[in-house]
């Protein structure tokens, strides 16, 4: 995969769990508003840390790639 022609952002989902979000954009902020968490524990939404897309795992660039 080349890394010019992956997504923008990469928003990866494991067992309905936001594992990672990946983004070409430093300066970006991810907001995660996670409607069961407010409705539980009055938890609102969270600031999401954001990693470099040139750190996704290759099987998560592969699926997003493909997504095309």
């Amino acid at each position: 995969m080349r890394l010019e022609d992956s997504p923008d952002v990469v928003v990866e989902s494991r067992g309905g769990v936001i594992v990672a979000i990946y983004t070409r954009n430093s300066n970006a902020r991810v907001v995660v508003v996670d409607w069961d968490d407010i409705s539980a524990s009055c938890q609102y939404g969270v600031i999401f840390p954001l990693d470099d897309i040139s750190g996704m795992p290759i099987d998560t660039a592969t699926v997003a790639n493909a997504a095309r």
